[in-house]
This record gives structure tokens, sequence and C-alpha cells, in this order.
């Protein structure tokens, strides 16, 4: 999967928005244009992508963004957001 590099501005800050669906659409559709799919050992039924966010001066910082499927009847977090303990906010999965 070929990824964009994000270095022309952020596109959440554009004066019409590049992403107006849900969130978990939105997401998907962002890391769908510029996420790069990685393969991590361990993580059987996660997705993992990085995205390549470059600075002005050049600089690139790695966003790592994971998919965990919720399959569980019930559980409305994922694994890693329970761990974290985001149980007494609303986390992002």
């Amino acid at each position: 999967m070929s990824a964009t590099p994000i270095d022309q501005g952020m596109p959440w800050l554009r004066d019409e928005p590049a992403f107006q669906d849900a969130f978990r659409v939105n997401v998907r559709g962002f890391l769908q244009e510029h996420g790069r799919k990685v393969e991590v050992p361990g993580l059987n039924q996660a997705t993992a992508y990085i995205v390549d966010l470059r600075a002005p001066d050049g600089a690139i910082t790695k966003l790592h963004v994971y998919e965990e499927p919720l399959q569980a009847e019930g559980v409305a977090i994922c694994d890693q957001c329970r761990c974290m303990g985001a149980s007494s906010w609303t986390p992002a999965c």
C-alpha cells in the first residue's frame, strides 16, 4: 500500500474539511490515504499502520495507529484502551 506523505499542511485544517463522515470512517479514510500498513509480530487480530508526519523543517515524526476488532459482545473498548485505563473517558475505538 503506498502512502501519501503529509507535507502540504494538515488535512483537517483546510478551508473545506477533507473528512466529513463518522469518526471511525474518517480515520479509516485518513489511514488509506496517508498510512502504510505494517506487519507486527504478536498482533494477531490488530492491524497496524504508520503515518509519516512531516514538519515544515523536514523533520519526520511517525504516528503509529493500531486497529483492533471488538469481537466480544458487550465490550465497548479495545484491549489497548482498556490496558491504558480508558474506561474513565471516551476512547477512540
